[in-house]
């Protein structure tokens, strides 16, 4: 009769605990109600629950209820006509700093992307980087995915480069410290624009009571068995 009752109740913690792991998947777009423009900059600074940004769930789960979030990858559409930079960037990514002078690095794209001026969209593929959806972050070009040439925010200008995007007019609608830097010091901004981008994130739930339950009663199991 106990061993039922154990069982009983550990299927229970399990069926409360199985939607609070789930993981959820989210897509963050820019809102594209707006003219583009067009150029070439040294990074933008973003966070994913800004007001210009779409954020949608494979769960129906909201972006704000997370506290951290997995970065996976960042898509930039491209810049289809004047001259290319030509040069062949990674994506680093900085927790923002207000004077936008210095930052702590979060991590750095796995692979590179050509600005060639082509027609679509480029993506940074991460791994092993986590973001506060809330908080602010600076994403720049650079030459290299070296974590130890890149660690330092001062050491940016050394291996900073410019990527050619299409951008959205955002007029009036973006928060302080949002925008592109038109300089590798990183404190010259180009007015309401901001980066056409499509983000990809995933999120896992911290654990709730249901956690502990389960856990106590696989003890309580273990127990009994031992007897």
């Amino acid at each position: 009769m106990k061993k039922s009752l154990i069982t009983t109740a550990l299927l229970a913690a399990m069926t409360m605990l199985s939607p609070v792991m789930a993981d959820d998947e989210f897509t963050v777009t820019t809102d594209d109600g707006y003219d583009q423009n067009r150029g070439n900059y040294y990074g933008f600074t973003i966070k994913m629950m800004d007001t210009f940004l779409d954020a949608t769930s494979t769960s129906g789960a909201d972006l704000a209820s997370f506290d951290e979030v997995v970065l996976n990858s960042l898509s930039l559409q491209q810049r289809t006509e004047g001259t290319p930079s030509g040069s062949t960037v990674y994506l680093a990514v900085y927790e923002y700093s207000a004077d936008a002078t210095t930052g702590t690095f979060v991590g750095v794209s796995s692979n590179s992307v050509t600005d060639n001026a082509t027609d679509g969209w480029s993506t940074f593929n991460f791994t092993d980087v986590t973001i506060a959806p809330n908080k602010q972050y600076q994403y720049v070009f650079v030459t290299t995915n070296d974590a130890g040439r890149l660690t330092s925010f001062a050491d940016y200008k050394n291996n900073s480069s410019q990527f050619g995007f299409e951008m959205s007019n955002i007029t009036e609608r973006l928060p302080h410290g949002d925008g592109v830097y038109k300089g590798n010091g990183l404190n010259s901004w180009e007015g309401f624009y901001m980066p056409n981008v499509e983000v990809s994130l995933s999120a896992t739930p911290e654990p709730t009571t249901a956690t502990l339950s389960l856990l106590a009663l696989a003890g309580l199991c273990a127990r009994r068995r031992r007897k």
